[in-house]
């Protein structure tokens, strides 16, 4: 197991309305030229998906 340094989240509306549901975490390629993003089962995501730098690093199984 290692800490995901990248967070995924599902973005509703825009600006300072903007909702933020955290789906899931993100690993960088080693090339830097992608990422792996791993969604826990039973989360639905559909709509505008954002993966920002993880401000509190946490354990997540790849």
């Amino acid at each position: 197991m290692t800490k995901s340094t990248t967070n995924g989240f599902i973005v509703d509306g825009d600006g300072d309305d903007a909702s933020w549901t955290e789906i899931g975490a993100a690993w960088k390629h080693k090339d830097s030229d992608g990422m792996n993003i791993v969604i826990p089962p039973g989360i639905t995501v559909s709509g505008k998906l954002v993966v920002r730098a993880a401000k509190n690093p946490q354990a997540v199984e790849a």
